[in-house]
């Protein structure tokens, strides 16, 4: 079976399809209400889901900073998902659902360094993984085994693996003069994607997705 790389560019920055976030829930809930409170500072409106006993906020976790928090809270239906950051002390909170634009300001105000490949690629991860706007299933994949593939045992498995294998990999950065490039890898719905990060000296992020294999037999929903 052969594939035909279809290639999609959406644009710069381009936002990201859903996703799957993981981390380690608070005990009692205070997770969740250090999520309310701090949303509530910024004079937004969440409709009540954010006080629900039954909804669920994790960490998702970063080797980038320590400082700042980034958390991913859930209804208990997955009707409503939110992904914001909190300072670890203080008060503050930046939306990062759908916000791209954000990211760089969580990196700011976290006084991160983004000097070296293992720090820039750690940061495109972050702002692929957390600026997700939930419009579809996203699962970030460091290689064809991540897939979420309906059946281990459909042909794209095995095609996938033998056109695009040697390329997924987890993410990487190279430096391109006074910035940086970094490659993530995702699933989207059906497609197969590619970002391609640039993060530029102030810290913008700025992601061109490219869709380089559609329609394959991968899950659309969580």
């Amino acid at each position: 079976m052969s594939l035909h790389r279809r290639a999609l560019l959406l644009g710069v920055p381009a936002v990201l399809a859903a996703g799957t976030v993981t981390g380690c829930s608070l005990v009692g809930g205070q997770l969740r209400r250090r999520f309310e409170q701090e949303f509530s500072r910024t004079g937004m409106s969440h409709d009540g889901w954010l006080s629900a006993s039954s909804t669920e906020v994790v960490e998702v976790e970063t080797t980038l900073f320590s400082s700042w928090q980034v958390l991913h809270a859930k209804s208990s239906t997955g009707d409503q998902q939110l992904i914001g950051a909190v300072p670890a002390e203080g008060n503050g909170f930046f939306v990062l659902t759908g916000e791209p634009d954000n990211w760089a300001e969580v990196v700011k105000a976290a006084g991160a360094r983004i000097d070296v490949p293992a720090s820039a690629a750690e940061s495109a991860r972050m702002m692929v993984l957390a600026t997700n706007p939930f419009d579809g299933l996203q699962t970030m994949i460091n290689s064809v085994d991540d897939m979420p593939w309906t059946d281990r045992q459909s042909p794209d498995v095995a095609a996938v693996r033998e056109e695009f294998g040697h390329e997924i990999a987890p993410p990487v950065a190279e430096r391109d003069q006074d910035r940086w490039i970094a490659t993530v890898w995702t699933t989207h719905e059906q497609d197969l994607v590619r970002h391609s990060v640039g993060i530029e000296p102030d810290l913008l992020h700025a992601d061109i997705e490219e869709v380089w294999v559609g329609g394959l037999a991968l899950q659309t929903s969580g």
